[in-house]
């Protein structure tokens, strides 16, 4: 069963009546949901429960507490909701076309199966030709999805076969089985991208038969989040008649693209077929039965977006607080330390901020020991415009007020910290201060001054010297329990053909140096230029970002070995690139991502950051603009939605997929205020509705309403994706 809510109470069936049963303190039980009257009529069963209005809700039945089916028929809820059920021998089921295997994804093998009566899946299996394949995907509103992405290029079905580019997955006939016959093979698809063509094509290996086609090449028109039904008949094919008990079937989809970085990605895998001797439901006989009820997600809204504000307007699949289980909305973490770890959770105190993986999920452990996410807003700072200092003068009377009221502002919405750009001096005056991030210039500075031509001068002899005398400004905070730590540089561009041009700089410069000793390397003492590869530069530019976070590293914790080194704040086509986070993970404490261009975070990417690189997450930058601020909204790298609201809507959906990710240990706003347009702004902070108060310090309490209530609960909300959440 896909959807994971709760469990009430739960009843057992015996011969002669019903036994109630104490309610289950299971997975995400709650008290709002109770049965509050059984009746039983002869065969028919009839429940009452009490409800959520618009909740919907499922039965399900089990005769070992273990195994779990469900009644065909979800129940849509008013305030009191009632259903019948008929627990008769007369088998329910009309025809005899039946669910044999549906893989949900979410695991490798199948949700539903039978391996008695009608037949086991195996494992969904990757060929070698296939990069990141997960069942994790969380892009969609059905997800969890399954998400396939190519080590090369595969233009057409010939080309997937021979570079193992195949998903294979394996049908054994159950053991009382007399006779089967396969009916069709179903699921859906959508390409991740808009290259194109990209699909599949269907073989199968039966007992008479190997590598047999039964679907030429389909392609796959739709791109995610939006799937398309693909269906393949397999009635025809005379190999998946008659087969018996104990035979197996292999299906090989080979899967096809014209990129290696793309993705084709799959749900809902369903095999059907006829069955002899018809299966019955397992209550049909039982000697006793377990029936339970539970609650399923709300389904996910639709948020109206645009990249710019005359561009085109789509709907957004958006998940809120609204559409999980109704107990988390009751359900807020507890007190916290003066950090804002949570006191519930006690481990190993240092006196700094310092990341742990407990189990599967990433955390940070604030000063105390105590487990914490780092919530914040980054440009905490005044205007200068004359208009802002006007309106701050009037609202606050001096800075020095303003920074305590913004302070108290950013707490009662459940933030904690102050991001990049903040005004730290006074925000760290406040009593109970935010927990703060210190941002600098390290390559910007020196390539500024540099003439060599070999951006960026990593290799430079004079780099390394330039850092730790450029960090020793950090020994002023390197005692301070509210840093949580640095970022060394923001956005740096790091082009992938550096290797090509740095291979045709001048004899003598250190980035040519450098790119040739890698190059042979590689290729060995004759290396040339044209043997390099896509690949060469991909692990080359890596190479170059492995210099520069190596070099850092050594400067700041020479200066500072208390605090925690941010990364770089990565953005653009850098995200997709393993190679630069594994170079990256031997050298940063937690990876920092600036994250545009995507209205819901791509789990699956922002696992494979961690995976390579071995270490958590921050994302430093996300907003969305509201066009009920008044504002332009020219400005920016963040959608336009309508309103406050949808902005705030926008801010659930995108920080659950951070707390489901489970390696993602803290998230910043962008920004405090809105721009103002007669502060001397940067070309990208002119005109637009970025911040959670406007430029002239008015409160967004829409925005802010929405955002606390993810606030006030994460590490509820992280415990919940985790399923180790009970009542």
């Amino acid at each position: 069963m896909r959807s994971k809510s709760f469990i009430d109470f739960t009843f057992r069936l015996l011969v002669g009546g019903l036994l109630l049963l104490s309610p289950v303190a299971g997975l995400n039980a709650a008290l709002p949901l109770a049965i509050t009257d059984v009746q039983r009529q002869g065969e028919a069963i009839n429940l009452t429960w009490n409800s959520q209005t618009g909740k919907v809700y499922v039965v399900e039945y089990s005769t070992d507490l273990k195994n779990w089916g469900e009644f065909p028929t979800n129940v849509s809820a008013g305030a009191e909701t009632s259903t019948s059920l008929n627990l008769g021998t007369t088998d329910p089921v009309v025809g005899n076309d039946f669910v044999l295997l549906q893989y949900q994804m979410g695991q490798l093998g199948p949700q539903v199966q039978d391996a008695l009566k009608t037949a086991a899946g195996g494992a969904l299996t990757p060929g070698s030709g296939l990069n990141y394949f997960t069942t994790d995907f969380g892009a969609y509103a059905s997800s969890p999805a399954l998400i396939a992405n190519f080590v090369a290029t595969n233009s057409d079905v010939a080309t997937a076969l021979t570079n193992d580019s195949v998903i294979t997955f394996d049908l054994t006939v159950g053991t009382k089985v007399t006779d089967l016959d396969l009916s069709s093979l179903s699921f859906n698809a959508a390409r991740g991208g808009s290259s194109t063509p990209r699909g599949y094509a269907v073989y199968v290996t039966t007992p008479s038969t190997t590598n047999q086609l039964v679907q030429a090449a389909v392609t796959v028109n739709t791109v995610r989040t939006n799937w398309s039904s693909q269906f393949v008949n397999l009635s025809g094919v005379s190999s998946l008649q008659n087969l018996s008990a104990g035979q197996v079937v292999r299906f090989i989809l080979p899967i096809f693209s014209p990129s290696p970085g793309s993705s084709l990605e799959l749900d809902d895998l369903t095999v059907r077929g006829a069955v002899s001797p018809r299966p019955l439901p397992a209550y049909v006989g039982a000697g006793q039965l377990y029936l339970r009820v539970r609650e399923l997600p709300g389904a996910l809204i639709l948020v109206q977006a645009a990249t710019i504000p005359n561009g085109t307007w789509n709907s957004y699949a958006t998940r809120t607080l609204d559409q999980l289980p109704g107990f988390l909305s009751g359900a807020q973490d507890g007190a916290t330390s003066i950090y804002g770890g949570l006191l519930s959770f006690h481990t190993n105190a240092t006196g700094f901020f310092y990341p742990l993986k407990i189990k599967d999920r990433w955390w940070l452990i604030d000063p105390l020991g105590y487990r914490f996410l780092h919530q914040g807003v980054a440009v905490v700072s005044t205007i200068n415009s004359t208009g802002a200092v006007a309106a701050l003068t009037a609202k606050f009377t001096n800075s020095s007020n303003w920074a305590v009221a913004t302070t108290a502002l950013l707490r009662t919405n459940g933030f904690n910290g102050a991001g990049a750009w903040s005004d730290t001096t006074r925000l760290r005056a406040v009593p109970g201060p935010l927990v703060y991030t210190i941002i600098k210039n390290f390559l910007s500075t020196y390539s500024a001054s540099n003439t060599n031509a070999g951006y960026p001068q990593v290799f430079d002899p004079t780099f390394a010297p330039f850092c730790q005398t450029y960090a020793q400004s950090f020994a002023s905070t390197k005692t301070d329990p509210y840093l949580l730590g640095y970022f060394s540089d923001n956005e740096l561009s790091f082009p992938s053909s550096m290797l090509v041009t740095w291979l045709g700089l001048t004899p003598g410069n250190s980035s040519y140096e450098e790119a040739w000793r890698w190059l042979r390397e590689r290729y060995g003492p004759g290396a040339t230029t044209g043997q390099v590869t896509t690949q060469d530069r991909y692990d080359f530019l890596g190479h170059v970002w492995g210099q520069y976070y190596k070099v850092v590293n050594q400067a700041i914790k020479l200066s500072d070995p208390n605090h925690l080194y941010l990364g770089s704040r990565l953005f653009s086509s850098d995200k997709d690139r393993p190679e630069i986070f594994r170079e990256l993970g031997p050298y940063v404490d937690v990876i920092s991502v600036n994250h545009y261009s995507q209205w819901t975070p791509d789990i699956n990417r922002i696992r494979m950051w961690e995976q390579q690189s071995g270490r958590p997450v921050i994302i430093t930058e996300f907003y969305v603009k509201g066009e009920d601020s008044g504002m332009p909204n020219n400005t920016g790298a963040g959608w336009v939605v309508h309103t406050q609201n949808d902005r705030g809507l926008f801010y659930q959906n995108f920080v659950l997929a951070l707390l489901e990710s489970k390696v993602c240990v803290g998230w910043h706003w962008f920004k405090y205020a809105d721009n103002d347009p007669d502060s001397n702004p940067d070309p990208s902070n002119i005109d637009s509705n970025k911040g959670i108060v406007s430029n002239r310090y008015e409160p967004y309490n829409d925005l802010l309403e929405n955002m606390w209530l993810i606030n006030a609960r994460v590490q509820k909300l992280a415990e919940w994706f985790d399923g180790t959440l009970t009542q």
